[in-house]
């Protein structure tokens, strides 16, 4: 999947890297997690990002939804967007 319009390999890897981590982090904050969606800009494959030499940076952050069993954990929502900054 392309989360920008740039076709450039390394920006991929970079998101998909950092997507991956958010969805371990979701996992660790939230027992009955059913599924993560990419929602915005990204999501649509129109991320945009800047790219400097080796830096690439995100330019707006990721849209996420958590989808879980248990509508009790929503509670833990504040500690999992501090931990995710």
């Amino acid at each position: 999947m392309a989360f920008t319009a740039t076709g450039d390999p390394r920006v991929e890897r970079l998101i998909e890297g950092e997507l991956e981590a958010l969805v371990q982090l979701a996992r660790r904050h939230f027992s009955r997690l059913v599924c993560v969606l990419l929602a915005g800009s990204f999501g649509r494959g129109e991320g945009s990002v800047r790219v400097r030499g080796e830096r690439i940076e995100p330019l707006k952050d990721y849209d996420l939804f958590l989808v879980g069993e248990d509508p009790a954990e929503a509670r833990r929502i504040p500690a999992f967007r501090q931990a995710a900054e």
